[in-house]
């Protein structure tokens, strides 16, 4: 998560989410976090983060989820930086997981 700027006391706070990406079980979120001033409507972006949520049956177990079909370029940009990102935590899981660590990215 990057904090770009500080949200103030009394200011409003607006949550914009996607799924960003898909894969078999698991899916990205992206959150983009905006500070609103209602007194003067300033405005700035304050944080982005990007969830991972893996989906689980009744008995706990990873379950299939449905793809991500995205339609626009944004989502189209969008996925394809999600599907990097999910990539490269595969990748950072790999080598730990190599080395003897314990890992839980998916």
């Amino acid at each position: 998560m990057a904090f770009l700027s500080p949200i103030h006391v009394g200011w409003v706070v607006c949550l914009d989410a996607s799924v960003n990406f898909a894969a078999r079980t698991s899916c990205e979120v992206g959150v983009k976090v905006t500070a609103f001033n209602p007194v003067t409507g300033e405005r700035h972006h304050t944080a982005t983060a990007y969830l991972t949520f893996v989906a689980l049956d009744s008995y706990g177990r990873p379950t299939p989820i449905p793809p991500v079909e995205p339609q626009t370029a944004d989502e189209l940009r969008r996925y394809a930086a999600g599907q990097k990102r999910r990539e490269e935590r595969l990748r950072l899981k790999a080598a730990l997981q190599s080395r003897g660590a314990k890992t839980v990215a998916t």
